[in-house]
């Protein structure tokens, strides 16, 4: 992807964050289901992507595709994401580790979010993707997480969630 001109380099560093994990998503459906099955779109605004998905035959269906991450603290994140403004802001993000428990009602709050703002959002269906930036929470704490969680209630078609850095993926709706 070329890099667009943006305002802050912040803003750049969060689309290619949600370029990144959108197509590993779609990397993963592929694979599930056949290759070029699904297509990803250009990044755009509310929501972040549009993903095209052949089916057999019929029309191909257009799905809105909203990208997060969860990442323990404002502190992990300036850590993770290079926006610490100095050394002091990086020891105490050091110091300072998010608790578990903590990341996991990060994740309830984030799609709480989402859900508020689902009417803004221009392509219905839309699925929401969420990245875990916490090295601290693997894979497995997630599975443990979610095992008796209800995301039925909200109004996107699918909630996808990276649990960690080997990017693995578990649909959670």
């Amino acid at each position: 992807m070329k890099r667009r001109k943006h305002h802050h380099d912040h803003d750049w560093h969060k689309v290619r964050l949600e370029q990144f994990a959108a197509k590993r998503l779609i990397a993963v459906l592929n694979r599930l289901s056949r290759p070029g099955h699904y297509l990803l779109g250009p990044h755009r605004e509310s929501p972040d992507f549009s993903i095209l998905r052949r089916q057999n035959g019929e029309p191909s269906q257009k799905i809105g595709l909203e990208v997060t991450h969860i990442y323990g603290s404002t502190h992990d994140a300036a850590i993770i994401n290079g926006w610490h403004k100095d050394k002091t802001d990086k020891l105490l993000a050091t110091q300072q580790p998010a608790l578990m428990k903590d990341i996991f009602l990060q994740l309830d709050r984030a799609i709480e979010d989402k859900n508020d703002k689902f009417a803004a959002y221009t392509i219905k269906p839309c699925w929401l993707l969420i990245r875990n930036a916490n090295a601290r929470v693997m894979h497995r704490d997630w599975q443990n997480y979610l095992h008796n969680k209800d995301f039925q209630d909200s109004p996107f078609e699918k909630i996808w969630l990276i649990t960690d850095r080997q990017l693995q993926i578990i649909n959670i709706k």
